[in-house]
């Protein structure tokens, strides 16, 4: 299961450490915090969730992959154009 995490800062992750620690346990888990205005001190991914990150992060789709998309309108329908081109069919927002 991939995870991609989209805040402003660093402070707004809810459950960072929760998704962090899962990760470190579960090695079919990932997770990808993506963050537009990060500190300095900031060590993963700087700007937004784009084609390109989702392209680096997951791949192509396999055969029967859900992706599960949780935002405003506009950046679910964003989403939703940018997976259906690396062939994920089905895209469920909310």
């Amino acid at each position: 299961m991939d995870i991609l995490y989209a805040n402003r800062t660093e402070d707004e992750i809810a459950f960072r450490s929760e998704l962090t620690d899962l990760a470190k346990l579960c090695r079919s888990v990932n997770v990808c915090f993506a963050v537009t205005n990060p500190t300095e001190a900031w060590g993963g991914h700087r700007g937004r969730i784009d084609l390109d990150l989702l392209r680096q992060q997951l791949g192509d789709a396999a055969e029967a992959t859900v992706a599960l998309v949780c935002g405003p309108p506009e950046f679910n329908e964003t989403m939703r154009l940018h997976l259906n081109s690396l062939g994920f069919t089905r895209v469920i927002c909310f």
